[in-house]
Parts: C-alpha cells; sequence; structure tokens
C-alpha cells in the first residue's frame, strides 16, 4: 500500500511538471508567429497506481487549418495584382497637366485656334509645340508601361527561388516527422513548421496538398508534384522567345498558362499582369497612337501648306511600336496644311476644319469610337479593373481573418487559460508533494513499530 502511495504521488508530481512545462512554453511563444498551443493527455496507470503523461497534443483542427491555407491563394493573387494595378492606376493619373487627356485637349484647341486665323504664324507655332507635347506623353505613357511590366520578372524570378527553397525544406520536415512518428519522438515543433510553409506556399504559389497515412504532405501545383514525401521537384525560370521568363516545371514542361489560369497566389497574378494586363493596356496605346496618326496624317496631306505645296506627313510613326515612336514630323509652322486647295492660301482654313472633325469621327479600329473617347475608355477600363479587383481582396480578407480567428480561438494561446492551467498544475504538483510527505510518514510509523 505504501509503496502505491509513492508511485502515485511520483506519477502524480511529474504528470503536474510536465504540465507546467507545457503551459510555460505556451506562455512563452504567444507571440511565436505559427506556433500552435501544446495541451498535455493524461493517461491511468494500470491497477490504480497513478497517471502518465501520454503526449504532447497541438490543439488543432485539421478542417480549420487547412481552409486557411487554402484561402491564402486568392488572397496572394489578389493582393499582388492591387499592388500592381495601383502602379498602372498611377501611370494613367490624368489628374495633373502632363497627362496625354490634357495635351490632346490642348492639341485640338491649338488647331481650332488656327482655323479662326490661318494665316498667322504665331498660332501655327503654338500648334506645333502641342503636338510635341502630346507625342511626347504618348511616349513617357508607353515607356511607363513598359518599365512596370520589366519590374515583374525580377520579381517572378525571386519568387521561384523562395518556393524552391520552402519545397525543399517541407520534403525534409516530412522526412523528420515520419520518423519521429515511428520513433514515437515529439514532432509539434516540425508540425507547426510544416504547416507555416504550407500557408506561406499556398499564399506565394495556390497550392494543393494532401496527407499521407504516415503523416506526409505531399504537395502540388495545379497538378504538377512539387514535394512528394521526402522528395521535392524544383519549378524553374527560363527565358522564352519574346524575353520573357517562363515557369518550366521538373525541367521540361511549360506550366506558364497553367499558372495564369489558376487565379491563385502570388505567381499567377505576376504572371497575368505581365502576359496579359499589361500588354493589352500597351496595346490599346498604340492603337491609340497610330490611329491618331493615320486619321490626322491622311486628312493633312488633303490639304496645302503656305508654300502652296501639298501637305505631308503631320506625325512620324514606327508601325512596329507606334506609342513609343510617335513623333511630330514638321518642324516648319508654315508647313501646316490649312488650306484646302493651292489657290486659296493663306487664310483658307477649310483643311484645318476637316481635321477638327476627326476628333468626333466614329472610328472602326477604335471599336467605333472616337479619338478622345477611346483614350478615356483606356483610363476608365483601368480605373474599373482595380475596383473589382479590390472588391475582391477586400471580400477574400474577409474570409481570411474569420477562418484566422476561428484558427486562433482553437489553436492560439490564451494567456488568462495559461494562467488558470498553470494555477491548477501548482494546485496538483503542492498535493502530490503533501501525499509524498504523507506515505513518508506512514512509511516512519511503520518501521517504528516494528522496531
Amino acid at each position: 500500500m505504501i509503496i502505491a502511495l509513492f508511485d502515485i504521488a511520483l506519477s502524480s508530481l511529474k504528470v503536474a511538471q510536465q504540465g507546467l512545462e507545457v503551459s510555460g512554453n505556451n506562455v512563452a511563444n504567444v507571440e511565436t508567429a505559427g506556433y500552435t498551443r501544446r495541451t498535455i493527455v493524461v493517461d491511468q496507470l494500470p491497477n490504480r497506481r497513478g497517471s502518465i503523461v501520454k503526449k504532447v497534443r497541438r490543439e488543432i483542427n485539421p478542417f480549420v487549418s487547412k481552409s486557411w491555407q487554402d484561402e491564402l491563394g486568392p488572397l496572394g493573387y489578389y493582393k499582388t495584382k492591387d499592388n500592381i494595378l495601383n502602379e498602372l492606376e498611377g501611370v494613367f493619373n490624368e489628374l495633373n497637366s502632363e497627362g496625354i487627356k490634357q495635351a490632346l485637349q490642348d492639341f485640338w484647341d491649338a488647331w481650332q485656334m488656327v482655323s479662326n486665323d490661318a494665316a498667322d504664324i504665331s498660332l501655327r507655332a503654338s500648334l506645333l509645340q502641342r503636338a510635341k507635347a502630346l507625342t511626347h506623353a504618348i511616349r513617357v505613357k508607353k515607356s511607363q508601361l513598359l518599365k512596370t511590366r520589366s519590374f515583374i520578372d525580377p520579381e517572378i524570378d525571386t519568387l521561384v527561388q523562395h518556393v524552391n527553397d520552402m519545397a525543399k525544406r517541407l520534403s525534409e520536415l516530412n522526412s523528420k516527422i515520419k520518423f519521429g512518428k515511428i520513433a514515437k519522438q515529439d514532432i509539434n515543433d516540425l508540425l507547426d513548421e510544416r504547416d507555416r510553409i504550407l500557408r506561406e506556399l499556398s499564399e506565394a504559389v495556390g497550392i494543393t496538398s494532401v496527407k499521407d497515412p504516415d503523416g506526409q504532405v505531399n504537395v502540388f501545383l495545379k497538378g504538377q508534384a512539387i514535394v512528394i514525401g521526402s522528395q521535392s521537384f524544383e519549378i524553374q525560370t527560363q527565358m522564352g522567345n519574346n524575353g520573357d521568363i517562363h515557369i518550366i516545371w521538373n525541367g521540361s514542361e511549360d506550366i506558364t498558362d497553367k499558372i495564369i489560369g489558376m487565379k491563385r497566389g502570388k505567381l499567377s497574378a505576376y504572371l497575368e499582369l505581365r502576359d496579359q494586363i499589361i500588354p493589352d493596356y500597351i496595346n490599346k496605346l498604340d492603337i491609340f497612337a497610330s490611329q491618331l496618326a493615320d486619321q490626322i496624317n491622311n486628312q493633312h496631306k488633303a490639304g496645302y501648306d503656305l508654300y502652296g505645296n501639298q501637305g505631308e506627313d503631320f506625325f512620324k510613326i514606327n508601325p512596329a511600336n507606334p506609342a513609343g515612336s510617335i513623333e511630330v514630323n514638321l518642324d516648319d509652322p508654315k508647313k501646316i496644311a490649312a488650306s484646302s486647295t493651292a489657290s486659296t492660301i493663306p487664310s483658307d482654313n477649310k483643311n484645318v476644319l476637316s481635321i477638327l472633325e476627326i476628333r468626333d469621327k466614329s472610328i472602326a479600329a477604335l471599336n467605333g469610337m472616337s479619338i478622345d473617347n477611346f483614350y478615356n475608355h483606356i483610363i476608365t477600363s483601368i480605373g474599373d479593373l482595380r475596383y473589382t479587383n479590390s472588391n475582391s481582396l477586400k471580400l477574400q480578407e474577409r474570409i481570411v481573418q474569420g477562418i484566422q480567428e476561428h484558427f486562433d480561438m482553437i489553436s492560439g494561446v490564451n494567456l488568462d487559460e495559461e494562467a488558470a492551467n498553470v494555477i491548477e498544475y501548482q494546485y496538483m504538483y503542492t498535493a502530490s508533494a503533501k501525499l509524498v510527505s504523507i506515505a513518508e510518514k506512514m512509511t516512519e510509523v511503520i518501521i517504528n513499530m516494528g522496531a
């Protein structure tokens, strides 16, 4: 009986001691990112001989944890897209006097002034200056779009390297977790780290993960394995024929388009912006510049300048790079072809009036819009795109926040709860120590009785 009391007391002391250690560790890691609260699982020893800590358990709901991981994919996509769309909105910011919209207005106003007095050289010179300001604004806009696009490839390269590093670490963790389970070691820290990496990977590239019966996690990127058990498969960046970085899986398969179609993760957003959204705006700006030049040039060549010669091209442009090359072709104000005939110079303004009509002309190449309206459409469309994405981002942030709060309720460290646990284990430790003292006194009494 006395031995049993000692066994019970000692086992209880050990349980209380481990409980205090676990609660103390929880408190110490209250601010540690990715840390999951631990609790002890106590089991009764046979023959009523006390208790034992069966294991230290992570308090986690697998469904909530997986939901949090999965929802980080869309969050990474919308957040990255929002950042770069914000830059694009800045490129098309027309609130200052240096934008294309104001320059285009000044350009048409200058033609209007020339139509009022076609013989006035100063008005003609002003028109050329405003035309040069317009072409400069268009070239700058094209340059800004190309620069924004060029910033994306280095981001992709860095992100892919980070993904490979995380995949390699996951494969190492899988191996350690599998061995730790077999050896019945404490693998909670390894599981925490693995879950944290899985969440980070999901936000980066929108992965899906499947857990094996042996506790290992297999990770896939749009159906392509990047981690299988203790083995990882790299994704690589490879320069394509167009000079852009492509995403290559396992050294051979180009999965760039697959990732774009996912619309999950930062990488998908980067590729979509680089290959679809920004090129679409570059193309629209090129069409705008090309049609502006063609429409003005065609009408300008139908008139006559102050020398009595038929008009030349007002703008010069490289068809392979319209917005990046557009310039004013004339240096001499007298070469502006304002007259409709050679015999009616210098006061004839009929060709100028015909040029002014282009402003409201419906142009098939601009989807039936006028030059002004087409550019306004470019501005509003980028605003609409940012607005739509911003709304999606806000919704996704609320979804992730709600899941994370639920996760923290289950798995986060609550200091008040840990304080209560510490008091409970302290009392348990004190009571166990008291039981040892009682058993010791009983032993002493029995020995003295024998004496």
